[in-house]
């Protein structure tokens, strides 16, 4: 049975997978954001997250429990084996004004590190770019400007390249967010389902009024006309019209006959 086969090979050797994580954590930790592979960077960040979580516990017990604290620091000091990096993940030295990395983290379980994929399918290409130019990623690290050509293959050996980065940026100071208490808003209780409440009975002086805006109301015309009243009168009209043109031409006709009988 395939026992003790756990993690990534990576085509290397124990210790030296021991070396890789190392040094690969230490450049990490030393400039903020490193330029590896998919694979390297996955196996290296359990160890890194690891690391940065000791340290919290640390500095959590630097001025309660001093015994703890300072196992805390062998710890880290074992695993890492560079007595500078640890102070800075301590907070020790140098980094006793700024905290150190730990310090940044205090309130925050879990997720130290971000991993951001560099590159796309073959020659180095980003998705959506064209095969036919190369490419450049400009990025700071410890203040200085540095540029990434991204030359692959067509066996796509760019594509496994990343960004492996802390989450807050390198050479970022570490400040605390000051929030300020807003004062709660006024709780409003759902209405509960149910009968609703009777209407109070109305006066006679309420009941006076309330007939005489009925009154006035009906007393009132209607300012505009509505439409129907419209068509109405212009039907009328038009039936008005048709009458006296029918009736002209038989006033006419009557007034001749008698011309007629007269001169008869």
């Amino acid at each position: 049975m395939r026992h003790r086969v756990r993690g990534r090979h990576l085509s290397r050797t124990s210790s030296h997978r021991l070396a890789l994580r190392r040094n690969l954590a230490a450049s990490l930790f030393t400039h903020g954001r490193i330029i590896t592979t998919m694979p390297k960077a996955k196996e290296v960040r359990p160890f890194v997250e690891r690391l940065i979580t000791l340290s919290r516990k640390a500095v959590s017990k630097r001025d309660t429990d001093r015994p703890a604290y300072v196992h805390y620091y062998r710890m880290v000091l074992s695993k890492l084996q560079d007595k500078e990096l640890t102070k800075k993940l301590m907070g020790e030295g140098k980094w006793r004004e700024d905290g150190g990395i730990a310090q940044r983290y205090l309130t925050r379980n879990g997720g130290y590190t971000r991993i951001i994929r560099l590159s796309g399918s073959r020659l180095g290409v980003l998705t959506g770019g064209k095969v036919g130019k190369i490419p450049e990623l400009e990025y700071k690290m410890e203040g200085v400007d540095r540029k990434l050509r991204l030359v692959g293959n067509r066996l796509g050996d760019n594509a496994n390249r990343v960004i492996f980065e802390l989450v807050e940026a390198a050479g970022e100071e570490y400040k605390e967010e000051v929030v300020e208490a807003k004062p709660e808003a006024p709780k409003v209780e759902p209405k509960k389902p149910g009968r609703r409440k009777p209407r109070a009975a109305k006066t006679g002086e309420a009941k006076a009024e309330a007939a005489q805006t009925k009154e006035k109301k009906a007393e009132k015309p209607s300012a505009r006309p509505s439409a129907a009243g419209k068509k109405v009168e212009e039907k009328t009209e038009v039936k008005t019209q048709k009458t006296r043109e029918t009736k002209k031409p038989q006033a006419k006709q009557e007034a001749q006959k008698k011309q007629k009988e007269d001169a008869e």
